[in-house]
């Protein structure tokens, strides 16, 4: 299709989104005139200010008339397709929008080879539609001429719902004779069971058109999504008649599925995106509020110490940043695995040299508060799973753990098999979960910021990340209060 003669109005109120949609428009040979507002796109139809062959209208476009306003005071007097380009994916946004346009409603930041293909077809489209009024004020030849060599099936329907004749794309369509459509009758040839098409009659007995979709049956019983344009007139007799023209619109369907699964795409990167956040605030949370401890004491009272204590405190920083740099890289990969940049990666893993390990990065934090934190793992137990997941599990159980712990507690970290399964087990001394959220604490739609018992902050999001990463490697995970007090997390992993 020749793009250089064809002339876009795009209505956009946002200056940003206007300079590249124009640029992109441009790009595919397009000329473009620009509206801000609703009014101005009105204003340039209706005074013919520029010649205007297809409109792309978004639907907020701040003060003034909305979008679809807008589309249906320059219908009331021009003949233009018009294209909502909107970020609006609510259904009665867009039903309201396709019955003032049928040529087409597409979600911004679809990919741009989808938006093309839609021009193309409004383009398509709306040439058809004008064809079907030319048959409505043209002789009979020039009926007849379109009739034979429209690309749209045409179907002339009677009063008494007999098909009277079938147009050869009618017949390449459903794969039948003209003698098979009319023998079958206009019934024969859409899906009965289509919720919509008891509305649709309705609405051409209303107003004396419809255009909208439909299904529609093949000669051999396969179903298939079309759109129709429908209406009623009378013939030189003055008897009623229906005429249909239908397009197979299943590679327009495909296309949409194409959107949805892109939607669906951007909505789990976005996801995936505010967790990784959330996961690096959490995780370093801990070991850093111990290094921040460690320097602070030392910029205070580093004249009144001896060289011994300063190396020994040097040491103990030094430490700390290289777990706290070991952390990140893991929370870097661990990242990188959620977007499925690398593989799922189980592997055996010695659980009690693990939880060391997670231990001695809060060290500073547990001290602050003088809990304890006992290593309880049976050292003979392994288990299969991939160790950055691992250990942002009981990093997030132990932080926790310490978190809702009061000062002078104790934490225990313990382990028991079962025939296929190591149960890890992390027990606090604190005030234990609210009933009334116990059995939520894992539902990422329920997570919230809570404060421990030093008025610690956390983002909510430690337990229900657990929750997820203790499921990917094939576990199960719960949480309970202990009779004697404290709450008691509990996971199991596939043992190894």
């Amino acid at each position: 299709m020749e793009m250089s003669s064809k002339t876009v109005l795009l209505v956009e109120n946002e200056a940003i989104i206007a300079f590249y949609e124009r640029m992109w428009l441009i790009k595919q040979g397009f000329n473009v005139v620009h509206a801000a507002s609703g009014e101005e796109a009105v204003h340039i139809v209706l005074n013919n200010s520029s010649r205007i062959d297809i409109i792309l209208m978004d639907i907020d476009l701040g003060n003034g008339i909305d979008g679809i306003e807008a589309a249906r005071k320059i219908l009331e007097s021009h003949d233009v397709p018009i294209i909502f380009l909107s970020s609006h994916s609510e259904k009665d946004i867009i039903e309201k929008a396709e019955k003032v346009s049928p040529y087409g409603y597409v979600i911004k930041g679809t990919d741009n080879e989808i938006l093309l293909t839609s021009i193309k077809m409004a383009f398509k489209l709306h040439k058809a539609n004008k064809a079907l009024r030319r048959i409505e004020s043209e002789s009979e030849a020039r009926y007849r001429m379109v009739f034979e060599n429209s690309v749209d099936g045409i179907i002339l329907i009677s009063s008494d719902n007999k098909v009277i004749e079938a147009n050869p794309a009618a017949c390449a369509i459903t794969g039948m004779t003209e003698q098979e459509i009319l023998a079958r009758g206009r019934y024969g040839l859409v899906d009965m069971a289509d919720s919509r098409l008891a509305p649709a009659i309705e609405e051409r007995a209303r107003t004396g058109k419809f255009i909208g979709p439909l299904t529609y049956i093949k000669k051999d019983g396969t179903k298939f999504p079309v759109e129709i344009t429908s209406a009623t007139f009378k013939d030189e007799n003055q008897k009623e008649m229906i005429y249909i023209f239908f397009r197979d619109i299943t590679e327009q369907k495909q296309y949409e599925d194409s959107l949805q699964r892109y939607t669906m795409e951007l909505e789990t990167s976005n996801s995936i995106k505010d967790k990784s956040l959330s996961v690096i605030a959490h995780d370093l949370r801990g070991p850093f509020y111990g290094f921040l401890r460690i320097t602070k004491e030392l910029a205070e009272n580093i004249h009144d110490m001896s060289i011994s204590e300063i190396s020994e405190i040097a040491s103990l920083i030094y430490k700390t940043a290289e777990k706290a740099n070991e952390l990140i890289t893991n929370l870097f990969e661990w990242s990188r695995l959620q977007m499925d940049k690398v593989d799922f990666n189980p592997q055996k893993q010695e659980l009690f040299f693990k939880t060391e390990d997670i231990i001695n990065l809060f060290c500073s934090s547990a001290a602050d508060k003088s809990i304890s934190i006992s290593n309880c793992i049976n050292n003979s137990h392994f288990v299969l799973a991939d160790p950055i997941m691992l250990s942002t599990i009981l990093r997030n159980l132990l932080d926790n753990a310490i978190k809702f712990s009061h000062k002078g507690g104790h934490i225990m970290i313990g382990s028991a098999a079962t025939d296929s399964h190591i149960e890890i087990s992390v027990s606090d001394s604190g005030d234990g979960i609210p009933e009334d959220v116990i059995d939520k604490v894992f539902l990422i739609d329920s997570a919230k910021t809570t404060t421990g018992t030093n008025g610690e902050k956390g983002c909510g999001f430690g337990l229900p990340l657990c929750s997820e990463l203790v499921k990917k490697n094939g576990g199960k995970i719960k949480a309970q209060n202990r009779p004697e007090g404290g709450a008691l997390i509990s996971f199991t992993l596939p043992v190894c």
